[in-house]
């Protein structure tokens, strides 16, 4: 499932410290944001991640991160 810029979405709670998924690997400080729902800021294209709103862009997320609100 892909994403668009401005599409509202969950960080799936859970997930694990240090282990990638997809093609971006959580780390510690994105925990904060385990259940939250938060705002698609930016699509990189190749390979295919994601930037979100609510940490100003500074993470690199992967759609299996999420789940639809």
């Amino acid at each position: 499932m892909s994403y668009e810029k401005g599409n509202k979405v969950i960080v799936k709670e859970n997930l694990t410290i240090g282990r990638p998924y997809g093609n971006a690997e959580f780390v510690i400080a994105m925990a904060e944001f385990d259940g939250e729902e938060v705002t698609i800021a930016e699509v990189l294209p190749t390979p295919r991640q994601y930037k979100i709103e609510e940490d100003n862009k500074t993470y690199t997320w992967h759609e299996k991160m999420f789940v639809k609100p």
